[in-house]
């Protein structure tokens, strides 16, 4: 039987529902708490001043405030991941790592690309960027209230071999296999997009004992996903971000989490 493609890849519109079913709640706990962090290799400092339970404020090297909607969900004690979508260019996100324990954050600035952007085959992707995705996701450490000394979070080899079911709800499961510092491998065994399968190019960063963060980029749809992955609690705690496959100007952004198993 003949796969009809297209309709999977439209089906990824419709993935929004249920991926919170295994989520970890959003928490409150950063509000009304400031930080400034001191970016590494950029001598530049960011102010944050979360202002509610899912309103910040925040500005670079004594820019004017930009307000933002924010969610963020506390994986260990002390350690948070904070996302907000800018609200002056809804193709540019910001994720960051806020980890308390040690006072250090990972930063991953990303854009989303324009029509013309996503369009390209993949070959002339490569001839144009020399990136195998439209996506670009610029990552930097930073310490929180001062320098980072410690550098505890930092790129990894760690998960490379392993191979992962990230079950999201009832209805959406997907296994990962880790395959090299560069590449990982996905297929989904349950949802609307079953069938489906891709190897991106990915990135991994250790925060903590098995604690780790997780980047990839698709390279056929304009799609990042951000997702931190607990190996003691067997859980994740992320996001994912991308544009509609037909329109790339209407973008989604929105929190995830999911129970994992090794396969």
């Amino acid at each position: 039987m003949t796969k009809d493609w297209l309709s999977l890849m439209v089906a990824l519109e419709s993935l929004e529902e249920g991926f919170d079913e295994h989520r970890l709640p959003l928490t409150s706990k950063l509000a009304e708490q400031r930080f400034e962090l001191y970016l590494e290799e950029e001598d530049k400092k960011i102010f944050i001043q979360f202002k509610n339970e899912n309103q910040l404020e925040w500005s670079s090297n004594g820019e004017p405030l930009k307000l933002e909607h924010y969610e963020a969900i506390e994986i260990r004690p002390n350690i948070f991941f904070v996302d907000w979508v800018y609200n002056v260019d809804p193709k540019q996100s910001m994720s960051i790592v806020l980890d308390l324990v040690i006072q250090e954050s990972t930063l991953l600035w990303t854009q989303l690309p324009n029509t013309e952007d996503a369009r390209p085959d993949l070959f002339e992707r490569i001839k144009r960027t020399n990136d195998l995705s439209a996506v670009k996701v610029h990552i930097v450490h930073a310490g929180i209230n001062g320098k980072r000394t410690e550098k505890v979070h930092c790129r990894t080899a760690e998960l490379v071999g392993k191979r992962l079911i990230h079950t999201y709800s009832n209805q959406h499961a997907f296994e990962h296999i880790y395959l090299n510092d560069r590449l990982f491998c996905w297929q989904s065994l349950a949802g609307p997009d079953k069938g489906l399968a891709d190897t991106d190019p990915v990135d991994y960063l250790k925060i903590a004992d098995n604690l780790y963060l997780f980047s990839w980029r698709e390279r056929v749809v304009p799609w990042v996903g951000i997702v931190m992955i607990d190996l003691v609690q067997m859980q994740t705690a992320g996001k994912v971000f991308y544009g509609d496959i037909v329109d790339s100007d209407k973008v989604t952004n929105y929190t995830v989490g999911a129970k994992v198993q090794f396969n």
